[in-house]
């Protein structure tokens, strides 16, 4: 866990948030519009969802002389695993569950009034540095964990088997987000962009693993993102281990597109189906013996039920072969492109499916 927690990184989840696009587009119309009550109501109803969601507010820079800010900053509250407390102040409200009935507001500052603001959740430690020498350094970090560590476990969350800390007005889906390293987090952001816009995920492992110029990287993003060519598939020659690592470090890219989905969409990611589908006298592979795994079968060749599978196959509806998969055999006609996408190799060179046809352009 870093000093700080990375709240920052909320706005670039925001940026990505259905419901603060409604939000930012219905201020922009009251700004126009700002008599009107109905639109006024909506708009105050959506700062309230946008909060609860996110634990933070939208925040409109003032004017300019060119007229309105187009423009918005989210407003959150800053923390830190361990501050001098001894630097800067808190503005203290006379507030009775604070332990303070004083009837005015006061400023805490060890440096003015030697008031020191520490919230329950908060530990004040005391540390006398006149019986220290630079020596101690190994006793002082033992004493104090010996004071924090009891008090980690009653504030952890346990969120899908992990045991993660996050402040108590935060949103659990966010811990993932705030306990990822900030180079993780730029790559998971870059990859749940390229699937937003239809990119298989092994196309896009196949980019970062192939591209390290982020130029050249986007620049082919955005080719086979817009790309509307059937079958959209690219024929290449790679080494057999590309091949190989390719597959594996897809799972990399799964987890990371899932971090974001479920912190922005607060829901688990829904694999996106390929328009690649069975004729429907083809009835879909269900192995009793090999379930499928992140839709894909995974029978092995010597399957009993994968081989009376391709019999009945071979035997019914050969001439219904999609075209969407031309020159495959019927094996890999199983392996539906579905959210992975396919890897095929024939000839000494590998095909990869890069994106999905079903996959719509936003307007946003």
């Amino acid at each position: 866990m870093p000093k700080k927690l990375p709240v920052g990184r909320k706005y670039f989840l925001m940026l990505r948030d259905p419901l603060v696009h409604n939000l930012v587009k219905r201020h922009k119309q009251w700004r126009k519009n700002c008599f009107d009550e109905t639109l006024t109501k909506e708009v105050e109803q959506l700062t309230k969802e946008v909060r609860e969601k996110w634990n933070a507010g939208i925040y409109w820079p003032e004017t300019t002389l060119q007229g309105m800010t187009d423009y918005w900053l989210p407003t959150t509250t800053p923390y830190a695993a361990v501050e001098d407390a001894r630097v800067g102040g808190t503005m203290i409200l006379p507030l009775q569950e604070d332990g303070l009935n004083l009837g005015k507001m006061i400023f805490a500052s060890f440096k003015n009034n030697g008031l020191i603001k520490c919230p329950p959740h908060k530990i004040p430690i005391i540390i006398d540095p006149t019986i220290l020498t630079l020596h101690d350094a190994q006793m002082v970090k033992e004493a104090v964990w010996d004071i924090v560590k009891p008090e980690i476990g009653k504030h952890n969350k346990t969120i899908k088997g992990r045991n993660l800390a996050i402040p108590t007005k935060e949103p659990e889906e966010l811990a993932a987000v705030f306990r990822c390293k900030p180079e993780n987090f730029e790559k998971y952001l870059r990859w749940h962009d390229q699937w937003e816009r239809g990119l298989y995920l092994r196309f896009i492992t196949y980019v970062e693993m192939g591209v390290t110029d982020p130029k050249k990287r986007e620049e082919l993003f955005e080719k086979y993102a817009k790309a509307d060519k059937k079958p959209q598939t690219i024929t290449i020659s790679m080494p057999d281990d590309l091949a190989s690592a390719i597959e594996r470090k897809e799972n990399n890219v799964r987890k990371g597109v899932d971090i974001i989905y479920f912190a922005i969409h607060r829901k688990e990611r829904p694999s996106k189906t390929s328009s690649t589908k069975l004729p429907p006298k083809i009835r879909k592979s269900n192995c009793p013996n090999h379930p499928e795994i992140d839709g894909e079968t995974k029978c092995p060749l010597d399957c009993p039920y994968l081989i009376a599978y391709l019999q009945d196959f071979e035997k019914d509806f050969e001439k219904d072969m999609p075209s969407e998969l031309p020159q495959v055999s019927q094996r890999d006609c199983l392996n539906i492109l579905g959210d992975s996408g396919n890897l095929i190799k024939r000839d000494g060179k590998y095909t990869i499916a890069y994106r999905n046809n079903d996959i719509e352009e936003s307007d946003e």
